[in-house]
């Protein structure tokens, strides 16, 4: 599932083994982020993103 944010599209995934969220750009799946919750794993991809 595709989620829209206003600066980004991003897909998100639960690591059950590490209980991590891992949320990729929709658009290049080479950038991802990694957050004990979504909002933390969002904000990190935000700041990639940017960059």
């Amino acid at each position: 599932m595709v989620f829209n944010n206003q600066a980004i599209s991003y897909r998100i995934t639960l690591n059950t083994e590490e209980n991590i969220f891992i949320v990729f750009d929709a658009n290049n799946e080479n950038i991802s982020a990694q957050g004990s919750t979504i909002e933390e794993a969002k904000n990190k991809l935000n700041q990639l993103v940017k960059e």
